[in-house]
């Protein structure tokens, strides 16, 4: 009876490794998709931050006026 209690404890504590090893991997490969979809937003901000003072300074100079102008400015984004 009490090789079989001990055989289960064991058991039960091997299955709760197990269990927890499983959810730290899940839990690393979610951060992990997250942290490379900030960088992904990161380098858009970056990229828009660039072209915004090109996009303003083409309207101040009226080249903005023309819907191929715009469609031009943002085709780089």
């Amino acid at each position: 009876m009490l090789d079989n209690l001990k055989d289960y404890a064991v058991r039960a504590v091997v299955n709760a490794v197990d269990h927890l090893g499983t959810v730290a991997y899940k839990l690393t490969d979610l951060f992990e998709q997250q942290a490379s979809e900030v960088s992904t937003y990161e380098l858009k901000v970056a990229r828009l931050n660039q072209v915004m003072p090109l996009i303003c300074d083409a309207c101040i100079v009226g080249r903005g006026n023309h819907a191929s102008s715009n469609a031009d400015l943002f085709s780089n984004l």
